[in-house]
């Protein structure tokens, strides 16, 4: 069960880093110049920036039980350009508490 649990571990923080790198590189500065990219205005980009500011770890930890925000927080707070030594660390508590949940309760 160690294996299953650090190799769902390593994709979900992997993937998550990946996200979040095409959130900080791609979407932020898209924003407002491609229409309908996830309704990201200059104005709701300050919002996401605020957001993450004041709950960035929080919010990055607990999006990986939630389903819809699991798939484009790392997005979101790329856009945002939370931290990335921030986001990394609770990406990666987030990911180990997550494949650590998943794995006991699917083996129960």
């Amino acid at each position: 069960m160690v294996g299953v649990v650090a190799a769902a571990a390593a994709g979900a923080i992997l993937g998550d880093n990946v996200g979040y790198g095409l959130g900080r590189l791609i979407w932020a500065p898209a924003a407002g110049t491609v229409r309908g990219l996830g309704r990201l205005t200059p104005e709701r980009l300050v919002l996401l920036h605020r957001f993450f500011e004041q709950r960035g770890p929080l919010a990055v930890f607990a999006a990986r039980f939630i389903a819809v925000l699991r798939t484009f927080g790392p997005f979101m707070a790329g856009a945002a350009e939370m931290r990335y030594r921030t986001f990394l660390l609770f990406n990666a508590l987030g990911g180990a508490a997550w494949a650590t949940v998943m794995a006991f309760w699917a083996s129960s």
